[in-house]
């Protein structure tokens, strides 16, 4: 597993992997963490909006769109688990560059 040991795991009875990103809101959007290696290997690269924001080694993937995009993206057999993140005020997120595709 290599780099993906700590975003991708077995669930209890080892039947499906589990992918765990970060879900990160404030009061007024969320956006869907999604480090830049797993979106290549989901082949995320060239479908993301500039609705979603990057920084050096992750995509903030907007909820309302591209996580859609990420929901559909993701292989049989593995599940995807978000822990969620909420942040008073406004997120740190929207204050990154947007994606550019």
């Amino acid at each position: 597993m290599g780099i993906f040991k700590n975003f991708l795991s077995y669930n209890e009875d080892e039947s499906k992997q589990v992918l765990k990103l970060m879900y990160h809101q404030d009061g007024g959007h969320g956006w869907i963490e999604v480090p830049k290696f797993i979106a290549t290997w989901l082949e995320l690269n060239g479908k993301i909006s500039n609705y979603s924001y990057e920084d050096n080694e992750s995509y903030f993937l907007e909820e309302d769109c591209d996580a859609g995009v990420l929901f559909n993206s993701i292989p049989d057999g593995v599940t995807l688990e978000c822990e969620n993140v909420y942040y008073d005020g406004m997120c740190y997120i929207r204050d990154l560059p947007r994606v550019h595709s």
